[in-house]
């Protein structure tokens, strides 16, 4: 997610956004550690009416991938931890928090892969146009991974999220790799 479209978000929505985020990741936390080594690749949740207000188009319930979550755990982890003094209102919820904005983009980019799903706010203006989205979750790695190569980039969005535990060495891990951006034919 670009963090700057959650940044366009009045005071009352943005809060409302963080507290959707931090709770989310939470409960998804807790049905990891729960489920242990059960069988069975989803599960539908419902979410409560205050969490629904959050989002745009307001949801009974979402569907948890568990095998999204089992490689996102980590991330998700690090990123709840990140976002709580927001949540807890220890540090203030303020639109030009560049940080509070990379970790709540980032936590909600981990969330959409998990729900496969986008989750967008009340009052949010995403990015239109063509998207490309793009998750990789790997153990080891020994070789090379490219999540995305994309050619000729004339506009829309590209979302990549690449998760590597370990590489090898001599192991290469790219993101993104782009050829030409922009419109490249002549007048």
């Amino acid at each position: 997610m670009d963090p700057l479209s959650i940044g366009t978000l009045g005071g009352e929505a943005l809060r409302l956004g963080i507290q959707f985020l931090y709770a989310q990741a939470g409960e998804l936390l807790k049905r990891r550690r729960e489920r242990g080594e059960e069988e069975g690749l989803t599960e539908t949740v419902q979410i409560t009416e205050a969490e629904r207000e959050a989002l745009e188009d307001r949801p009974e319930a979402l569907t948890v991938h568990f095998d999204s979550l089992d490689g996102l755990e980590g991330e998700i982890r690090e990123l709840w931890s990140a976002l709580s003094v927001y949540a807890a209102g220890i540090e203030p919820i303020e639109p030009s928090d560049r940080r509070l904005l990379e970790v709540a983009g980032a936590l909600r980019l981990a969330l959409e892969r998990v729900y496969e799903r986008p989750l967008t706010f009340q009052g949010e203006q995403r990015q239109e146009g063509a998207t490309v989205e793009a998750y990789a979750s790997v153990d080891e790695l020994a070789g090379e991974l490219e999540n995305v190569r994309a050619r000729n980039l004339v506009g829309g969005r590209i979302r990549s999220v690449t998760n590597v535990r370990s590489v090898k060495q001599g192991g290469i891990v790219r993101g993104v790799v782009l050829g030409d951006v922009g419109d490249t034919t002549d007048p």
